[in-house]
């Protein structure tokens, strides 16, 4: 994980890289999604239950419908313009009528 860490321009030497990895694995480890075993000095770490579940929950979630999303998008622009295009159209209309 340092080594990988590393390839990343903010973290280029090895210092920065460990501290980056250390402070993940410690907040992982107090989220409760990293087990730690062993002592010290041969310390490991595994999932929890809670990280497996919530990456299996996360895989089997359905991919966004892009088409439909953009779709909902258009038409909400469309009802948006028209809105507008009403609202100016009653504004000019007072105006006249005011003057």
């Amino acid at each position: 994980m340092i080594e990988k860490s590393m390839s990343f321009e903010a973290y280029g030497d090895k210092e920065k890289a460990e501290k980056f990895v250390t402070r993940q694995v410690h907040r992982l480890t107090k989220l409760g999604l990293l087990v730690s075993h062993g002592s010290r000095n041969s310390r490991w770490y595994e999932p929890s239950e809670k990280l497996t579940k919530l990456v299996s929950d996360f895989s089997m979630e359905e991919p966004l419908n892009k088409k439909a999303v953009l779709d909902e998008l258009v038409m909400d622009e469309a009802r948006l313009e028209n809105e507008i295009s009403l609202a100016l159209s009653e504004l000019e209309e007072m105006r006249a009528l005011s003057v």
